[in-house]
């Protein structure tokens, strides 16, 4: 059974013609090029205090009679 081997490298400068075929000689094939590159993104403003009594967008929306914490009794008992 044969399985797939690869290899990642980073690059500094383009690969020279002489670099390709030195890897397709030793059996490999390119499969994919990766680009990245950086960018300049703006930084969130940091959110406001809700003031008393005012509620947060996103809190979940329960009736004031609502209980949240209920009691279960125990599955199973030590």
């Amino acid at each position: 059974m044969k399985k797939i081997e690869w290899i990642r490298e980073a690059l500094s400068v383009w690969p020279s013609t002489e670099y390709l075929k030195h890897g397709k000689t030793a059996g490999w094939r390119m499969v994919a090029v990766e680009w990245e590159r950086e960018v300049q993104v703006e930084i969130a403003p940091t959110s406001k205090e809700l003031a008393p009594g005012e509620e947060s967008p996103m809190a979940p929306a329960l009736p004031a009679t609502a209980s949240i914490w209920k009691r279960t009794p125990p599955k199973c008992k030590f």
